[in-house]
C-alpha cells in the first residue's frame, strides 16, 4: 500500500507538467498503452487479466482525480510549483518503476488491514471514495491456478528468446520483430493454442531466472535442455 501511495503521490508532478503545457488530464491513448503493459507486468505474477486490470483501471482514476484537483488548484490562483519535472524524462520512469513493484509486492502479500492500507493512500486531493475502491480492487486480486489456465484465459502465449542465435532466433539491429525457425515454430504452438504469441527479449546468462520468474511461459531459440 505504500508504494500506491507513493504512486498516487507522483500525480502532483503530473499534473503540473499538463497544468504547465495546457494538456488535459485524459489521455485516452496513453491510458490504453499503460493499462495494457500492466495487464502484461500482471502475468509474471500470475494476476488474472481481469483482476488486475480492475486494479490498475481504479488506479489510473484516482491519479486523474488528483492531477483535477491540482490543476483546478493552481488555476484558481494558487501558487505555483517551484519546479515542474519533465513528464517524459523524469516522471513516467519513476511511475512504471512503482508499477512494476507494486505488480512484485501484491504477489507478496496475502492479508492486509483495511486501515493500514487506507492509512498509506493519504494523499491530498484523492477522495474516500477513491481510496475505498482501491482497497476493494486490491482486495479482488485473483490468481491463475497454473500457467496453461493463464495462457488460454489471457489469451497470450509469452515466448522468451534471445534473438542472437540464427538461424533458430534472430533480431536485427533496428527490427522490430524476431525471425527465424524456432520463432515461426512458437507462433504455429501460440496458434495451436487459439492464443496471440508475445516474444519477451531474453539472454543466456538470464534465461533460466526470468523463466523462473515469470517473465515469460516458455523458451525458444536453439535452446537443449540437459539431464540436470
Amino acid at each position: 500500500e505504500n508504494l500506491i501511495g507513493q504512486r498516487l503521490l507522483l500525480m502532483k508532478d503530473v499534473a503540473a507538467y499538463k497544468w504547465q503545457h495546457q494538456l488535459a488530464v485524459e489521455d485516452p491513448e496513453r491510458e490504453v498503452v499503460v493499462l495494457a503493459a500492466a495487464i502484461q507486468d500482471g502475468l509474471r505474477v500470475g494476476l488474472t487479466t481481469d483482476s488486475s486490470a480492475d486494479f490498475f483501471q481504479i488506479q489510473m482514476a484516482a491519479g486523474k482525480e488528483i492531477q483535477t484537483y491540482w490543476i483546478a488548484h493552481w488555476s484558481g490562483g494558487a501558487a505555483k510549483p517551484e519546479r515542474i519535472p519533465d513528464l517524459a524524462v523524469e516522471i513516467r520512469p519513476k511511475l512504471l518503476q512503482l508499477g512494476e513493484q507494486i505488480t512484485s509486492a501484491v504477489a507478496q502479500t496475502s492479508v492486509v488491514d483495511r486501515r493500514q492500507f487506507l492509512s498509506a493512500l493519504e494523499v491530498e486531493g484523492l477522495s474516500k471514495q477513491s481510496k475505498a475502491q482501491i482497497y476493494d480492487a486490491f482486495a479482488a486480486l485473483d490468481y491463475y491456478p497454473d500457467r496453461l489456465t493463464q495462457i488460454l484465459d489471457s489469451g497470450f502465449l509469452r515466448i522468451g528468446t534471445t534473438g542472437d542465435y540464427a538461424p533458430f532466433s534472430l533480431k536485427a539491429d533496428g527490427a522490430t520483430e524476431f525471425s527465424g525457425v524456432d520463432i515461426e515454430l512458437a507462433r504455429d504452438l501460440a496458434s495451436a493454442l487459439g492464443v496471440k504469441p508475445v516474444f519477451v527479449q531474453t539472454s543466456w546468462p538470464t534465461l533460466m531466472a526470468d523463466l523462473q520468474s515469470g517473465k515469460f511461459d516458455i523458451a525458444m531459440g536453439g535452446i537443449s535442455r540437459t539431464l540436470e
